[in-house]
């Protein structure tokens, strides 16, 4: 798969690293070069440094192409605009925004996109950690 990753940030690193280990062909967009700079030495990493909105940047980075984009920086609204230039005026197929404002998610997800929110993603892997019994059981074994 083509995958364009817009933002290097912890989440942006490790989603290009997975899906490069994994074989897919990654590039990844952001305005520090020097966060592109880690990843440019992976192979099957390609980096484009610019501001993630800006049309010719996505272009470059083959958003038209690509079979999925993920708007990963840590701007929410950022994301958006990414997100909408990438589909509305580029054609990517499939846009998915990462986002850290669970409360907003349903907003963008009205926009038609994916999304994910990954403290939502904590939430639930600590409730299942913590078991139905809300981790009653375990207590009365300590005590």
């Amino acid at each position: 798969m083509r995958i364009v990753v817009v933002g290097c940030g912890r989440i942006g690193r490790r989603l290009a690293r997975a899906f490069a280990e994994r074989g897919d062909e990654v590039t990844v967009v952001d305005r520090r070069t020097a966060s592109l700079d880690q990843l440019a030495e992976l192979p099957g990493v390609h980096v484009v440094a610019g501001l993630g909105f800006d049309r010719d940047v996505l272009r470059k980075a083959g958003a038209a192409e690509a079979d999925l984009l993920l708007a990963a920086t840590e701007n929410d609204n950022a994301n958006l605009m990414i997100a909408d230039v990438a589909h509305l005026l580029l054609g990517t197929r499939r846009v998915v925004l990462i986002v850290n404002d669970a409360e907003g998610s349903e907003v963008y997800q009205r926009f038609g996109y994916d999304v994910i929110v990954p403290v939502e993603l904590g939430v639930q892997k600590a409730l299942l950690c913590a078991g139905r019994d809300g981790g009653a059981e375990r207590d009365s074994e300590a005590h």
